[in-house]
């Protein structure tokens, strides 16, 4: 198998650490803090250096937390020298009536 880097947000880690078991590749390290005013900082912990990386995080309700992980999440990855691009895929679950986010990020996301 070729090398692969599976990182998981706090939406569901079980689910990642049965992915990984069925691969048989190890969960990543991953750093999610949540500040007194809500922000979130993402730190991958492991090193992806030419390897293809795998993030797993399904939008489960809340689901603009879970949704701000997987961006910076993304955003954290794409900063990576990783074997190919990142296109995120994601399934949601149920309807989402109203939703605001801050996309600082916004710009970057675009040339994906």
């Amino acid at each position: 198998m070729r090398d692969i880097v599976v990182f998981s947000g706090n939406a569901h880690r079980q689910l990642a650490e049965h992915i990984c078991q069925y691969l048989s590749v190890p969960l990543s390290q991953s750093t999610i803090n949540r500040f007194s005013n809500d922000c979130i900082q993402v730190q991958l912990n492991a090193n992806c250096r030419e390897a293809d990386v795998f993030l797993i995080q399904p939008l489960v309700p809340p689901v603009q937390d879970h949704l701000m992980e997987l961006l910076q999440m993304l955003d954290a990855a794409h900063r990576l020298p990783v074997r190919r691009p990142l296109f995120p895929t994601t399934v949601m679950h149920g309807r989402i009536k109203k939703m605001r986010l801050v996309f600082l990020l916004q710009g970057d996301w675009w040339q994906i």
